[in-house]
């Protein structure tokens, strides 16, 4: 992850390609050879590790005897970082929990499967953002073309995801679930709000540090884990839909408050 960040923060998007796609190649080779799952689960570790590794200690020419003060100092402006992501994984996954927790977890299926689909096609936007990431900090003009390309990519996903859902869910399903015009509608939003929100992500990350990101995500996993206790108990799977689509929206405003509060007191400091 740090050679990526690197290499796309640098914009080599030519080697960042060769690489992911020599890693995808070697496992895809080394899974012909071995079924055991430990043995897999262990050859996508080295074939993810010892090529990123290599080719990062030769990019930045790493060394060790010069490993001092300033590494721990970057390792502790990172931990809010490193901490936000844990955050945001458990704010997808915290609902399997709380169905445990209501003793609902013959509902859950109804859910997982349907949202397995329509959060897969959420990561298309975190691609783009990992492209993008560099030129934020560029002009007013490229930051609003940028917004323009989140903001019809969104629109684009979600009517995408609308049109092709019933197969998919069939598909992953096994035929066993059936989605109604209103359900598709909400998760085809959810993945609208979360295209936005990526924008707004990447925007807070570079104006503001960390720490901001992190308290915003520890706002939004209260408020949805506590819409998720309340939603579920009456509305079953759906509640879990509900949940996710109030807190992405909830995600969307805060992030947008807290760029705009930035914005104004950066105005403020100008003006005195």
């Amino acid at each position: 992850m740090i050679f990526k960040g690197y290499i796309r923060f640098s914009k080599e998007h030519r080697l960042d390609f060769f690489i992911n796609l020599f890693v995808l190649t070697s496992f895809l080779i080394a899974l012909l050879f071995f079924e055991n799952k430990f043995e897999i689960l262990t050859l996508l570790s080295l074939c993810i590790f010892i090529p990123f590794s290599f080719l990062l200690i030769k990019k930045i020419e790493f060394n060790i005897l010069k490993f001092n003060d300033e590494v721990f100092k970057s390792i502790f402006n990172s931990f809010p970082l490193m901490i936000y992501s844990l955050l945001g994984y458990l704010l997808l996954n915290i609902d399997l929990y709380v169905f445990e927790y209501w003793d609902k977890v013959d509902f859950y299926a109804n859910f997982a499967v349907s949202n397995k689909f329509f959060l897969n096609i959420t990561m298309i936007p975190v691609i783009l953002a990992n492209y993008r990431i560099s030129f934020l900090s560029e002009k007013e003009e490229t930051r609003e073309s940028i917004y323009r390309e989140f903001l019809g990519l969104g629109i684009v996903l979600a009517f995408i995801s609308f049109v092709l859902s019933d197969f998919f869910i069939d598909l992953l399903g096994h035929g066993k679930i059936l989605l109604t015009v209103n359900e598709k509608l909400l998760f085809s939003l959810m993945i609208f709000l979360r295209t936005i929100n990526t924008y707004y992500g990447l925007r807070v990350l570079m104006a503001l540090n960390n720490w901001v990101r992190l308290y915003t995500i520890l706002i939004i996993l209260t408020i949805h884990l506590s819409l998720l206790f309340v939603f579920i108990y009456y509305f079953d799977w759906r509640g879990a839909l509900y949940a996710l689509v109030a807190s992405s929206f909830l995600f969307v405003v805060l992030n947008f408050i807290v760029l705009k509060r930035n914005g104004n007191s950066r105005k403020n400091n100008l003006l005195h």
